[in-house]
């Protein structure tokens, strides 16, 4: 994972990934744009990422996080996502 924070010590699960799409208008351009989300374990808090892109992270629990997003679009990533990480735990 390099691009737009770097991440070491993880572990991807390429079996799945999570996308959103939305349109968005900057200096009156309108650009549509797709973010895909892959899952991966993680072994170091430490994140590096990319000012420009990224203003702030946190690390958060599920409860926490979702009182975090606004976007409705974004809650129902991490609604898919805590579910689906529901069903791994158990097999």
């Amino acid at each position: 994972m390099n691009e737009p924070q770097d991440i070491k010590d993880e572990s991807l699960l390429e079996e799945v990934s999570f996308s959103e799409s939305y349109i968005f208008t900057r200096q009156g351009e309108t650009f549509a744009k797709t973010v895909t989300y892959f899952l991966a374990l993680v072994k170091s808090a430490t994140v590096v990422h990319q000012l420009e892109e990224i203003q702030t992270y946190t690390w958060a629990n599920y409860e926490t996080a979702i009182n975090l997003i606004s976007y409705a679009q974004s809650k129902q990533i991490l609604q898919d996502v805590n579910q689906y990480l529901s069903c791994w735990n158990r097999i």
